[in-house]
């Protein structure tokens, strides 16, 4: 039954995660200023819109959305577990956010689910979201007793009348009261400390292990032994006498430090040397036991003090009542809240969904900030540009932060290159999409050749002259010496100091030699055709098999191109290989060489193929500049990423201008050109 749940949630998972990103909505133009975060609401599966096409951005959020939006974005699993198990959605966001510690018990948050399709404030909105923040983020961290996005779990150290004090696996100290509507308070621990009340104290090998011995006497006393393992440790020294007492010996590690002297009687006095202005002076408890009320705080109990964080310049701050100004003031200094246009935040005031997108995807890129680093477990799917598998799903480690190209260079198949990946992991999900494709026959051939060049079996020059530099995606000059010819080189004649004979050398106060007219043959890096009469002379025209569409059916056709003459048969044997898929890619429309002038196009050098210019726009950050869209899947004319057209272009070196610039598979980002394929990679 587990396996089968299991199953189902990742496949849950992976649907809403392919398919949200091709939603659109009527009402949400790509100007709006919240497009882009409700969008990745969307493609993360927090949002959906109404289901009738309609985003409704400016719509009041209840309760009951967005307890499930939090639920869907830190605790998917679980509020998919209980959508499973067939949990209705608003309970559902409800019963995770008092699992996860977003609701606490007794709470002075006005919601229960009987309420909960109330409408939700600002203000409210703010604690939740605090409370989700990492506990070293600052004063405060939610999260329940269970494991939530920042808490691996738990053990209970101490309970009494209506609290239980909770260490979790990551460190962090948790006080949970039910008697109080006061949020619940957590704080970092340091390593000792944890070690310490986890029980897992080990040898002092490092500065922070520390060992605690108990006095000889037979009562309870609080002095302690602590063994150090560096010059600059302290050593405390039980007092002799019996009963209670917090007398000791501190041994100093430099001049400024205190000299604690125990008195005969179980008493101490103290003999200061100087102490530095930040030292603290120690006043032990009196002699026969009893408190003391000096200032010292034992290593052992040490809680590092809260950051001190300044008041937000919102003009209605100080009318907020304190456990809300609390979370107003931290997530202002997070930049996640920002105030509203008149200087106040405005805390009763309701909140539209465009807002409550913005705030809750501004805190998971909080959240990744503040974790950044973190290592977590992770499912990877290895898939190709249409999604398909291309070897086993495999488990992982990662980091929070990590872009997902450095991972997919980690975890790359044999005999698969790293495409262009999108993005980072991100404490939203544990479940990613690996993008590769197939290493082409020249990069197969440039792994042999390399291998055979670092171990001396060929010359560097045999090894520039090889031929699958040819057909090696980008710009090289094997390329350029096969489409330019002895134009790719150049005579000139430059002034240079002449050479001296062999064995000959010249004093260092020798004057420096008069220079001299040296002819030499150089490299040109960036060359192109001069006229349009010189670069004509270099075409020829070109007939292709093609599929056409005729109706819903797939017809043969040809398409004539006019490319370089040095391609024209790699530009044949291209478009037969396209033609023999059984994909059978339909092309209506292509163009090849056309000269433009002052371009630096490879148009105007007959390297570069257009293909069904409409359905595979040229776009700039989600503006059209030729085209009208790009649409694979629902446009057959739409050039899918890991289709036969790419694929078989990239097998004789050519780059498609969808992947190759952007270095994002999202056309609302960067520089797309969809219909573009280029020899040289521009």
């Amino acid at each position: 039954m587990k396996r089968k749940l299991a199953g189902l949630l990742a496949a849950v998972l992976l649907c809403t995660c392919a398919t949200a990103a091709d939603k659109s909505f009527q009402d949400l133009p790509s100007g709006h200023w919240a497009y882009q975060e409700i969008m990745r609401a969307v493609s993360n599966g927090i949002m959906n819109g109404l289901g009738d096409g309609r985003m409704n951005p400016d719509g009041t959020l209840t309760w009951a959305h967005y307890l499930a939006m939090i639920s869907r974005t830190f605790a998917p699993l679980s509020y998919e577990g209980k959508r499973a198990a067939g949990t209705d959605w608003r309970t559902a966001g409800y019963e995770v956010a008092t699992e996860r510690g977003y609701l606490l018990p007794n709470d002075f948050l006005p919601v229960t689910l009987a309420t909960i399709d109330a409408p939700i404030s600002r203000q409210d909105v703010a604690v939740l979201l605090y409370r989700i923040l990492p506990a070293a983020s600052g004063t405060y961290s939610g999260g329940g007793t269970g494991s939530g996005s920042n808490s691996g779990g738990g053990t209970v150290v101490g309970s009494g009348d209506g609290f239980q004090i909770i260490i979790g696996d990551d460190g962090t100290l948790q006080i949970i009261t039910n008697d109080t509507s006061n949020p619940a308070s957590r704080a970092l621990m340091s390593t000792r400390d944890f070690r310490q009340a986890k029980g897992t104290t080990t040898a002092d090998s490092d500065y922070d292990n520390e060992i605690y011995q108990p006095s000889s006497g037979g009562s309870s006393t609080s002095s302690a032994t602590r063994k150090p393992s560096t010059a600059s440790d302290e050593i405390y020294q039980p007092s002799s006498g019996g009963g209670s007492t917090s007398s000791g010996t501190r041994k100093p590690s430099t001049a400024s430090d205190e000299i604690y002297t125990p008195s005969g009687n179980g008493s101490a006095t103290s003999k200061p040397v100087t102490p530095a202005p930040s030292d603290e002076v120690y006043t032990p408890a009196p002699s026969g036991g009893g408190s003391s009320s000096q200032p010292y705080t034992p290593p052992s109990t040490y809680t590092p003090p809260t950051p001190v964080v300044s008041d937000p310049p919102l003009s209605d701050f100080q009318q907020l009542d304190s456990g809300y100004r609390d979370a107003v003031r931290r997530l202002y200094e997070l930049e996640i809240v920002k105030g509203k246009s008149d200087g106040t935040f405005g805390g009763a005031d309701t909140v539209r969904r465009c807002d409550g997108a913005v705030l809750l995807m501004r805190t998971l890129d909080a959240v990744d900030r503040l974790r950044a680093g973190e290592s977590v477990s992770l499912t990877l799917d290895l898939v190709d540009g249409d999604s398909k598998p291309v070897a086993d799903t495999i488990t992982a480690t990662g980091r929070i932060g990590q872009s997902l190209s450095e991972l997919a260079k980690i975890n790359a198949p044999t005999g698969y290159k790293v495409a262009p990946q999108d993005g980072a992991i991100s404490v939203i999900k544990s479940r990613y999409a690996l993008i590769f494709a197939p290493l082409t026959q020249a990069e197969q051939e440039e792994i042999v050749a390399t291998e055979l060049l670092q171990r001396g079996q060929i010359s560097y020059e045999d090894y520039a002259a090889l031929d699958f530099w040819l057909k090696k995606l980008g710009d090289n000059d094997r390329k350029k010496k096969l489409i330019f010819g002895n134009e790719y080189t150049e005579t000139v004649t430059v002034m240079e100091a002449p050479e001296l004979p062999e064995g000959v050398e010249l004093p260092p106060d020798a004057e420096p030699a008069e220079l001299v007219p040296v002819t030499k043959t150089v490299t040109l890096t960036e060359i192109r055709y001069d006229t349009e009469e010189e670069a004509q002379s270099h075409m020829v025209s070109v007939e292709v098999p093609v599929w056409k569409l005729r109706g819903q059916d797939k017809v043969p056709g040809t398409l004539n191109l006019t490319v370089n003459s040095a391609l024209a048969e790699e530009v044949k044997a291209i478009f037969t290989e396209i033609y023999d898929d059984p994909e059978q890619f339909p092309i209506s429309d292509g163009g090849g060489y056309s000269w433009r002038t002052n371009s630096t196009s490879e148009h105007i050098q007959g390297t570069a193929i257009d293909l069904n210019v409409d359905a595979n726009f040229q776009v700039r950050d989600g503006g059209a500049i030729v085209g009208t869209h790009w649409t694979p899947g629902d446009d057959p004319y739409s050039i899918t990423p890991g289709g036969s057209v790419v694929r078989a272009f990239a097998e004789h070196g050519w780059d498609w201008g969808g992947n190759a610039w952007a270095g994002h598979s999202d056309p609302t980002y960067g520089y797309h050109d969809y219909m573009h394929f280029s020899y040289f990679g521009r």
